[in-house]
């Protein structure tokens, strides 16, 4: 089945299963992130997406806090490794960090002795910052697993891998040409966590293996030159919708794979895979733009259930627009005002904690936990009134309408 929804300025194009039969989810919390009830139009998707978004983006009480974690063990570490350069990489280096996601740690010194992960574990423990200290030493790059005792934020600390720091200043200079990036990072971030695909130990897609198909889409995915667009310039909710459409049900995963470098472009897998340094059984190809034998998608075995995903919330948030007139008034009467609830739901653990973490903050002796080692303009409480009016309200959470996008009819 097709259809053509349209706001005032584009129109697209996308293809609605005719099995899929849109109910509103009833019986659960508010979504967090909503303001207003929104229009079942792509404007009012728009808008809830940008609302979805700034509700995901970390506040910048949120970031002392990350970087005050990583400051202490930073501590611990060069007790330990004192000839070491120890920095974080990752989201924490380009702020695409989600409230639940990891601190990634490098640590480099070429003198590092042959037991240097075992030496590392026994001092985090002894530390005491540290809990469920774990050494993978059977990964292609071995790390030290912790949990922050005060924050319950996890840590990855890796050693003499330089390439993290290279992905990320890379992430940051694509950010710059393509500021969609952000957003759509965020979003699809929450997307693949909430579905527990997010992780390649289990077959899903790694956070920069996301941000290289988001990457792609916008230099030549769609039809539309997104190149120095802003969230200001587009429709956003048209732009995700086209996201799901091209991943979800257009790109041919047998045949092709997916390069970025020099404008982004589809050689055909069979050759790429040729060139790559190690066999995958994946369906997924990732050319790496900065090692182009790497292949990021090697370990995505389980990639179908992320295209699965895509193409179900392409299926969803479309037949919104399509509703049939039979059912029209109770429909309509069902609807409380989120449309993203469909296919987004933030778990109450995840609230909960980042309510925690909001209220050890902000509590009176807040500046105790904070590491001396963040710059004073940031911690000192005559800067405060600035960092707090960053904060997100208190979430207020009524009884009235959603729960999972998988309880759909």
């Amino acid at each position: 089945m097709k259809f053509r929804c349209s706001s005032d300025e584009e129109s697209a194009l996308f293809c609605v299963s005719p099995s899929c039969s849109v109910q509103w989810p009833q019986d659960s919390l508010f979504p967090p992130w909503c303001k207003r009830q929104y229009d079942v139009s792509l404007e009012g998707l728009h808008e809830e997406f940008l609302d979805l978004y700034y509700w995901l983006k970390p506040w910048p009480l949120e970031r002392v806090l990350r970087f005050s974690v990583f400051n202490r063990i930073k501590t611990v570490l060069l007790k330990l490794w004192p000839n070491a350069k120890i920095r974080p990489f990752g989201s924490l280096h380009t702020g695409l960090f989600l409230p639940t996601s990891d601190i990634d740690v490098l640590v480099e010194d070429s003198t590092l002795p042959a037991d240097y992960l075992e030496k590392t574990a026994a001092e985090l423990r002894n530390s005491g910052m540290a809990e469920n200290i774990i050494v993978v030493d059977t990964a292609s790059v071995p790390i030290v697993k912790m949990v922050d005792k005060d924050t319950e934020i996890f840590l990855d600390i890796s050693f003499n891998t330089a390439q993290g720091l290279k992905a990320a200043d890379y992430i940051n200079e694509m950010r710059t040409a393509y500021p969609l990036l952000e957003p759509l990072v965020f979003i699809l971030k929450q997307f693949l966590v909430e579905r527990n695909l997010n992780q390649t130990f289990t077959g899903g897609l790694s956070s920069y293996g996301l941000v290289l198909l988001i990457i792609n889409f916008l230099q030549i995915g769609s039809s539309d030159d997104y190149r120095e667009k802003t969230i200001n310039d587009v429709n956003m909710g048209l732009v995700l919708l086209k996201f799901f459409q091209f991943y979800g049900q257009e790109f041919n995963y047998v045949k092709l794979a997916i390069r970025i470098a020099d404008g982004g472009s589809y050689p055909l897998q069979e050759e790429l895979r040729r060139q790559m340094s190690r066999v995958s059984g994946s369906l997924l190809c990732i050319e790496d733009p900065l090692q182009p034998e790497n292949d990021i998608g090697h370990s995505s075995h389980n990639f179908m259930c992320v295209r699965q995903a895509f193409e179900q919330a392409l299926w969803i948030l479309s037949s919104v627009f399509v509703c049939s007139n039979k059912n029209r008034c109770k429909w309509w009467n069902d609807y409380k005002g989120s449309l993203l609830a469909l296919v987004f739901v933030i778990s109450e653990k995840h609230i909960r904690y980042r309510e925690w973490l909001q209220g050890r903050l902000l509590s009176d002796n807040a500046p105790a936990r904070l590491s001396p080692l963040i710059p004073p303009e940031i911690t000192s409480p005559l800067n405060w009134p600035h960092l707090f009016a960053s904060v997100p309200p208190p979430i207020i959470r009524r009884q009235c309408s959603y729960s999972s996008p998988f309880d759909l009819a």
